[in-house]
């Protein structure tokens, strides 16, 4: 290739001879990464001759091309609908319509100068300008963009839209309430003490107005009550059944039940609500098993309690329940495993230890299981009258973590991988739709944190190392993007994802997260500034105007009526609404301005696979 010609002809400004060595380390100065051969190489360097620099350079214009690519297709997918939308109301907006699309337009225009390896055409490069491509390309500056922030150079004008006009608001408020949602993160807001011990499992649950923690701190179980209003927590209960630590703990949908998994221990112990002391628990029955317990669900309306030990799984449904619980006993049952496997395990058994169990149920279609073991297989099972073996999966690496993320899909965590990987059409046959690459290699092998996915707020949870990463599905097309992240082990979150709990290591403290819009206001100066009847304004107007609040202005406004029929949309989704026509529809006028059809266009997928 001609550049690579050109970058080779580039000397040394000292001694006048052709570059031959590049340093390659990431936070070396800007001015001291090339060499000739008269220069004096430091002793230790990460020096590379420029060969083999420029194999890299071309590797990293790839990937680079590739980020890009990604960034520039996520914004669009708000980016063009809004354009369509606000194309037609030009004239109505004037200026404000028009600054809106032109700060759209900068921020791709900012995506593209970011991910810039070549700023100039490469025959007129200096040694100067060669030095800036080799920082770029050595250090890690294309990690550190974030188009979140970018969000907001869109969002400020449309809002200044919003409380422009009465007319358009609830549609604008739609396109503000999506580009929101995708600004939404987990901020620190409380963290309370919890003294003496290690956390190994936690889980969530709530009943009614109550909400209350389970903490397995080594091989005590503690429940606590959280009362967010007042800014602490209360220990409920604390009991001390296992000898070594407790390696899963889960309460059923409607916290009847809260069960308990051990590992030397091996037993599962079963705690059921005191049906006269509300928020406290007591021990009603106790499973040994030959195996640890690593991981344990409930399904729906705990219909079946599942629990992998071993190989195998062991399920006990509602009926069984009643005859291993009784209400009306104060004794504790005990049951062995040995003498009820035929009865609770099973049919296929895994070749080695069941690490994660997960769970999926839609609406009119029947349940599913996954389970995957250190033998590096996943299986799939269907419920019908009972839960039947129905697929295996084979992979590379063993299997710590997976969970569905739709009816037929899943997604995959394998130890010794960098690669989180998401299949679809698992039922038949498989493929790969998705990965996404981490940094550093998987070699977490806790099981303590499973991999969570809830699917009303498309948001998966996966453990990475010391870190809790949070992916969100934000397209049709299945894709998942990385939304956030937090230092952590051991958590858990509740089901509406709006509080995320984790357990502090160092200070052994309880930290809980909550899920913070960037762009929050009061709800009723929301209604007020932006639900109130306004009159069309087509006045030209300045970015610093826009900006600013005129209160006088704005009661004037409020008092007066519009002349247009105001329904507003249907849906929070803009691309559905445009294709519907619904925002074309609900105008009461007689604009006959089309909408363009985007259904035309391809969708470009994150990853392609042939």
């Amino acid at each position: 290739m001609q550049f690579i010609q050109d970058i080779k002809e580039l000397k040394c400004t000292e001694h006048e001879y052709k570059i031959i060595h590049i340093n390659r380390s990431q936070n070396i100065k800007m001015g001291a990464r090339v060499r000739c051969e008269k220069c004096t190489i430091t002793a230790g360097g990460d020096y590379v001759h420029i060969d083999d620099f420029l194999k890299d350079l071309d590797d990293k214009i790839g990937i680079v091309e590739g980020k890009e690519k990604v960034n520039l297709n996520e914004f669009e997918k708000f980016s063009i609908p809004l354009e369509q939308v606000l194309a037609n109301y030009k004239d109505e907006f004037n200026s404000t319509v028009s600054l809106i699309i032109n700060e759209v337009q900068k921020v791709k225009q900012y995506i593209h100068e970011y991910f810039s390896i070549f700023e100039q055409p490469l025959e007129s490069q200096s040694l100067s300008q060669f030095e800036n491509i080799c920082h770029k390309v050595c250090s890690n500056v294309f990690d550190q963009f974030n188009l979140k922030n970018q969000y907001s150079r869109v969002v400020v004008p449309i809002k200044q839209l919003i409380n422009m006009q009465k007319f358009y608001s609830n549609k604008l408020i739609t396109c503000f309430k999506q580009l929101q949602n995708d600004m939404t993160n987990y901020e620190h807001t409380h963290s309370f003490n919890v003294q003496g011990r290690v956390c190994t499992a936690m889980t969530f649950g709530q009943s009614d107005d109550t909400q209350i923690i389970a903490m397995a701190l080594e091989n005590q179980l503690k429940i606590y009550e959280l009362l967010m209003e007042k800014n602490k927590v209360i220990e409920r209960q604390c009991f001390k059944h296992f000898t070594h630590n407790i390696a899963s703990v889960v309460f059923s949908d409607d916290t009847k039940y809260l069960v308990a998994g051990g590992t030397f221990d091996k037993r599962m112990n079963i705690y059921v609500e005191c049906p006269t002391k509300k928020k406290e628990y007591e021990l009603k029955a106790e499973l040994i098993y030959q195996n640890p317990i690593f991981s344990i669900i409930f399904t729906p309306n705990n219909e079946d309690l599942i629990s992998g030990s071993g190989c195998d799984l062991f399920c006990i449904n509602n009926e069984e329940m009643e005859n291993v619980i009784d209400l009306k006993s104060q004794k504790v049952n005990k049951f062995s495993e040995a003498e009820n496997k035929n009865k609770f395990q099973l049919d296929h058994s895994h070749n080695n230890t069941v690490y994660q169990l997960n769970h999926y149920h839609a609406e009119g279609k029947k349940q599913k299981l996954i389970s995957c073991s250190y033998d590096k297989q996943i299986f799939i099972w269907l419920k019908q009258d009972t839960w039947n073996m129905i697929k295996k999966i084979r992979l590379q690496n063993s299997v710590y973590r997976c969970s569905f993320v739709g009816e037929d899909s899943i997604v995959v965590q394998e130890n010794s991988s960098r690669h989180l990987t998401f299949y679809n059409q698992v039922l038949s046959g498989g493929k790969v739709c998705q990965t996404y690459e981490f940094n550093d290699l998987n070699t977490d092998l806790s099981h303590n944190f499973p991999m969570i996915y809830l699917e009303p707020s498309n948001l998966l949870i996966v453990k990475h190392n010391s870190k809790i990463v949070f992916f969100k599905k934000r397209s049709k097309n299945g894709i998942f993007y990385k939304e956030d992240e937090k230092n952590g082990e051991i958590g858990t979150i509740t089901p509406d994802a709006k509080m995320y709990m984790s357990w502090d290591r160092e200070k052994k403290r309880l930290i809980i997260y909550q899920q913070i819009d960037k762009f929050q206001v009061d709800k009723q100066l929301f209604d007020e500034r932006y639900s109130k009847n306004q009159s069309k304004i087509t006045e030209e107007r300045t970015i610093q105007n826009l900006l600013q609040t005129n209160t006088q202005e704005e009661n004037q406004l409020r008092g007066l009526n519009t002349n247009v029929e105001n329904r507003g949309l249907h849906s929070n989704d803009i691309r559905l609404e445009i294709n519907n026509d619904n925002l074309h529809r609900d105008i009461n006028t007689d604009d006959n301005r089309r909408l363009v059809d985007i259904n035309d266009q391809d969708s470009p997928q994150l990853v392609q696979f042939n």
